[in-house]
Formats: structure tokens, sequence, C-alpha cells
């Protein structure tokens, strides 16, 4: 390979921030969905304490996740469409759709908020 030629390997920056976006994003949504289901869980507990009792489990986490959700999908889609992002785009849509689980479900009001029980046992 000479000088001028290229590795074949391009780099792919749009991919690495819409995985960071959907990372974060998904973090905040499951996060969101472990209170739904187990408020008083060890995963909870060490995240609030984590996060701090103010932002922990209200709307700032649920605005995240759906920031960082939207994000994602939208630089996935935009970078896919030049032919570059491949794999990267598969991982930031499924990761942004994991984000933006808990939020519009809430929006829509499908799941209860704030965040309790849907079943009763009693």
């Amino acid at each position: 390979m000479g000088i001028y030629q290229s590795s074949g390997r391009t780099r792919d920056p749009l991919g690495g921030v819409a995985m960071l976006a959907g990372i974060a994003g998904a973090f905040a949504s499951v996060a969101l969905w472990a209170y739904q289901l187990d408020p008083h869980g060890t995963f909870v507990r060490s995240l609030a304490s984590r996060l701090g009792p103010g932002f922990a489990f209200g709307d700032g986490l649920m605005l995240t996740a759906a920031i960082c959700g939207g994000l994602a999908v939208i630089i996935a889609i935009a970078g896919s469409l030049g032919g570059t992002m491949r794999g990267s785009s598969v991982i930031a849509i499924v990761l942004g759709v994991i984000a933006l689980s808990y939020p519009v479900l809430a929006w829509f009001q499908v799941i209860s908020r704030p965040l309790l029980h849907r079943f009763s046992t009693g």
C-alpha cells in the first residue's frame, strides 16, 4: 500500500455521537422502568443515591431520556442516508427506541405517572 492509498477504513463521528446519545437515553429510560417495576429495589436505591433526590426520578430524567433518544434516532437516520453508517446506525436506532419507550408511553398516559404500580395485588 502506497502513501496515498486508503486503508479502506473510514471514521464515523456521527455514529459515535448517535451511539453516545442512545446510551445516555437508554440508561435514563432503563432507570425509569426499573423504578416503575420495583421502586424499592437495590438498583433504584443505588441510582437515587448517586443522582440525588431531586433529579433521580422526576421529569428531568424523563426529559433526558426523550431528548437523548430522539437525537440518537435522528442522527442515526441522517447519517445512514449518506451510506457511511451501517452497524452504528442500527445500534443507535435500537438504543434510541429503548430510550424513547418510557417517555412516549408516559406522555400518551399508557403508564401511570407519578411512577406507581399499575397492578395491585390486593
